[in-house]
């Protein structure tokens, strides 16, 4: 959109320029209302994910108020894309401190040598908010079960992702 709206000032009108740059042809067609169509799904699909993320991090930071997860937060949010490589190491670590966060603060213990898909297991184990906790036969289970595996499944695919292309543990927030 950027580059229509640079290269041809008037959207509202095809025009066709000569070889010296003159306009010579116009042929009529308004382009005004798909133009509109285009900048309201641009619109849609262009800032939400940003808003969505900084929302995101602004819940964590409340939920875990610490110096230590702001910070992560903070540098989280500022390397998405200037170095994803530690955008994602910070996301594995926010992840971790969270999980070890309610397990302190709940007097649990954990094991120090847990990586982070048995810290997150864990973790949802003691919040009973396990797929393995949500007794069959109520109603929504599955869908609750779905939804808990999947949860499960990105914090383990993001652990993954952090082997192969992140950095960094994460530890207590305390």
């Amino acid at each position: 959109m950027q580059y229509y709206e640079l290269s041809y000032g008037n959207f509202e009108r095809e025009t066709v320029p000569d070889e010296f740059g003159k306009v010579v042809l116009d042929y009529g067609v308004d382009y005004s209302s798909t133009y509109r169509k285009c900048k309201e799904i641009q619109k849609k699909h262009s800032s939400p994910l940003a808003d969505f993320s900084t929302v995101l991090a602004s819940n964590i930071k409340e939920a875990f108020s610490s110096e230590y997860i702001d910070w992560q937060v903070q540098i989280m949010m500022s390397m998405q894309s200037e170095n994803p490589t530690e955008a994602i190491g910070k996301a594995k670590e926010i992840i971790e401190s969270c999980c070890k966060g309610i397990l302190e603060e709940n007097g649990q213990e954990y094991d120090r040598t847990w990586d982070a898909p048995r810290l997150f297991k864990e973790t949802t184990n003691f919040l009973k908010v396990a797929p393995e906790n949500i007794p069959s036969d109520i109603r929504g289970a599955e869908s609750m079960i779905s939804l808990l595996k999947s949860l499960r499944a990105i914090a383990n695919g993001l652990n993954e992702l952090r082997n192969v292309y992140g950095s960094g543990h994460g530890k207590s927030p305390n």
